[in-house]
């Protein structure tokens, strides 16, 4: 083979090899993404059970609820 079919050969590759990349960094972004969205969700579910938790603290401790203890829960 000589320089020029090596070339031609080169340049017949570039354009998939671009394509697979790209298509391979997108995935690895869409799959970022999942994990982002789940960690997102668990934060806000723990932040709803962090508060219920100390909702229901005060009303076992206390026996009651105050309605400005009520009002902090909102």
């Amino acid at each position: 083979m000589c320089m020029t079919e090596i070339a031609e050969f080169s340049k017949a590759l570039l354009t998939p090899v671009i394509a697979i990349v790209a298509t391979y960094i997108a995935w690895q972004q869409w799959k970022t993404n999942q994990l982002k969205l789940h960690l997102d969700r668990y934060d806000r579910r723990l932040k709803v059970y962090e508060e219920v938790r100390q909702i229901l603290s005060i009303i076992v401790r206390d026996a009651k609820a105050s309605y400005d203890d009520l009002l902090k829960f909102r």
